[in-house]
């Protein structure tokens, strides 16, 4: 079964995977209106189990998206491998060369809210170890990263006030222009960037 699955399998992929590998299996794992989502079940050459998380997404946003992914998860998961699925790889499909995909440990995901106070600790203990880590103290990202299809400007600014300020007139100008305008959020964005 594992030689048949592992054909199954693009090369590009299986090749991002440990040495030996078998699949057991590949299957559709959560929903999301932008990337396709697998779950890969792997044997080890050793003969343990190993489960993988896929996505991938068509043409040169796509590309951008699974490499921004891995950049961020690599980032993330050096400061909190606990909380964070290890990332694996990113790259383009062999067979359909404007493919791409990222891939990581799988972790089984619920729909339960996490703990608030621990869930707390583990953004604020990212935000202070990562802390001093950007070039010339800047605020940002050296990689565009996305919130779904939605390309996020992570350009270094001076200030953490000023790149969110702007990440976020990036988001809602996104939402107006897929949503159309709405006179109430308008009010509360208004309002908030007085404050920020």
């Amino acid at each position: 079964m594992g030689d048949t699955m592992n054909a199954d399998i693009d090369a590009n992929v299986l090749t991002k995977l440990p040495d030996g590998v078998k699949v057991l299996s590949i299957s559709p794992s959560g929903a999301s209106a932008w990337v396709q989502t697998v779950r890969i079940d792997t044997q080890l050459v050793d003969g343990t189990s190993k489960t993988y998380f896929k996505k991938g997404a068509l043409g040169d946003r796509g590309r951008r998206m699974m490499e921004g992914t891995f950049a961020s998860e690599q980032m993330l998961y050096s400061f909190a491998p606990k909380n964070v699925p290890k990332p694996l790889a990113w790259g383009t499909y062999k067979s359909k060369p404007d493919s791409h995909f990222y891939i990581c440990d799988f972790h089984d995901m619920t729909d339960d809210l996490p703990d608030i106070q621990k869930f707390c600790a583990v953004v604020a203990k990212i935000h202070l170890d990562s802390m001093g880590g950007s070039p010339d103290g800047k605020y940002g990202f050296h990689i565009t990263t996305h919130l779904a299809y939605v390309d996020n400007d992570n350009s270094w600014s001076d200030t953490w006030e000023n790149w969110y300020t702007k990440a976020l007139k990036r988001m809602l100008g996104e939402e107006e222009r897929s949503h159309g305008p709405d006179e109430d959020l308008k009010v509360l964005t208004d309002a908030m960037f007085e404050k920020v």
